[in-house]
């Protein structure tokens, strides 16, 4: 799925780039606003590395559950086509 696909589908997610891990932590960069946040690796991927990209999406559980099923279907469109 594109970047602009995305947005539209998840609006209250920011791209972000894992610059560093430190400890307990990640240092990301906000693609947006090159602002940079720690994040706790206990909720990061296991297999991060340096240079990733990654989706921080926000969200109450009734509009992720929505955006959980528009994405299973875009999904499922572009593996039947």
């Amino acid at each position: 799925m594109e970047e602009a696909e995305i947005k539209k589908i998840t609006p209250y997610s920011l791209l972000s780039t894992v610059i560093a891990l430190q400890g307990d932590f990640a240092k990301l960069e906000i693609a947006e606003t090159k602002e940079l946040i720690n994040w706790p690796k206990t909720y990061l991927p296991s297999d991060l590395i340096v240079g990733q990209k990654l989706y921080l999406r926000l969200g109450t559980q009734e509009n992720l559950d929505e955006e959980y099923q528009i994405i299973a279907r875009k999904l499922l469109e572009e593996m039947i086509n």
